[in-house]
């Protein structure tokens, strides 16, 4: 099995997940400002956070989603956050 990996710049929507706890964070990035594919700007990114960012070290993540749009990627996250 093979994961496909996009090269392209695109918004995506992540998930970090706390490595002890459990504990999880959704959020997207729909910034003009990436110049990368999501999984090599996640990294460098690491998110927004404030509370998130200081203690990235601490979680795992993935890219859940990709898409053409920034809108889109923003109401999937809301819609990921209110279910």
């Amino acid at each position: 099995m093979s994961i496909y990996t996009s090269e392209k710049v695109m918004p995506y929507v992540y998930m970090c997940i706390h490595k002890e706890t459990g504990h999880f964070y959704i959020g997207s990035r729909t910034t003009n400002k990436q110049t990368l594919p999501s999984h090599l700007d996640f990294p460098l990114y690491k998110t927004s956070s404030k509370l998130v960012k200081p203690q990235f070290d601490f979680f795992n993540w993935v890219i859940i989603a990709e898409f053409f749009d920034p809108v889109s990627a923003y109401l999937c996250e809301q819609q990921l956050i209110l279910s």
